[in-house]
């Protein structure tokens, strides 16, 4: 199982799964903007969304409703929108592909009201997960999110979004 190297944050990270080889897994930082991570996501789909800035409405909210919407850097804003498509879950990633910073994603000064669960990626991560995508020839990946630093669901209840497919 190949696992990046770097710290992990409030343990919880994205595992690409269903891939030849290895799987691979990718620390998160967790969010102060919308629910805590309550539920775990068994081989759904992250999904790019379309504009990848998420700053107007998704245009491929068919692919990205049931999934988890992966979102150039952003928070209140883009997490509503990505919430409006359908997404379980919303990860937004730095925009510098070798950036290895991690930010806190804070409520800004909006009513907006978010209810999925939100995390951040590092950008050198999303380039890789946008590299094997492309590899892969796909508008998506499976994983299954969140899991521990070896991979492992952190949270008991399970839910299989392919069921609502």
């Amino acid at each position: 199982m190949g696992v990046c190297s770097c710290s992990f944050v409030e343990r919880i990270a994205l595992k690409v799964v269903g891939r030849p080889g290895d799987d691979v897994i990718f620390p998160l930082s967790t969010s102060s903007i919308g629910s805590q991570f309550n539920v775990s996501y068994v081989y759904t789909k992250l999904v790019p969304t379309q504009p990848v800035s998420a700053c107007s409405r998704i245009s491929n909210a068919n692919d990205v409703q049931n999934g988890i919407a992966f979102v150039i850097r952003g928070f209140v804003t883009k997490a509503s929108f990505a919430q409006a498509a359908g997404a379980v879950a919303f990860i937004s990633y730095d925009y510098q592909n070798n950036s290895a910073r991690i930010l806190n994603m804070l409520p800004d000064e909006s009513s907006t009201k978010v209810w999925i669960p939100c995390a951040f990626m590092q950008g050198s991560h999303a380039q890789h997960l946008l590299e094997l995508m492309e590899l892969d020839n796909k508008t998506y990946l499976d994983v299954d999110f969140p899991v521990d630093r070896t991979g492992a669901l952190i949270i008991l209840d399970k839910y299989s979004p392919m069921r609502l497919r």
